[in-house]
């Protein structure tokens, strides 16, 4: 499923010509950081700058937020171009559909 979704998104990527700057991802690296450090309530200044250079410094680290960034682009460009069609659902209705598909994809 990995590599089939990597080649698709691959594909999509480049059909869309999107692209990504490293200003790009030294923001979601520097967001990110400061969610964190937020979260645990650590507000040392140095520290946060230490953490960000040693992201930034961190090939493993910027592939990954540089390839979250891609497919978020990737999946604002596609919703952006399907019409979508509004139509109401019961409740009954929504639970069989979700059996159905979870029924199909364990037997895959």
């Amino acid at each position: 499923m990995n590599l089939r979704w990597n080649t698709i998104k691959d594909k999509l990527i480049e059909e869309f010509s999107l692209d990504i700057t490293k200003e790009e991802i030294e923001r979601a690296i520097f967001e990110d950081t400061y969610d964190l450090m937020l979260r645990y309530q650590i507000y040392d200044h140095n520290r946060f700058q230490e953490i960000v250079r040693n992201r930034m410094n961190n090939k493993d680290e910027v592939r990954k937020v540089a390839d979250r960034i891609l497919t978020s682009k990737m999946m604002t460009t596609i919703y952006d171009q399907v019409v979508k069609v509004s139509s109401p659902v019961s409740r009954d209705s929504f639970n069989e559909k979700y059996q159905a598909m979870a029924d199909r994809l364990n037997k895959s």
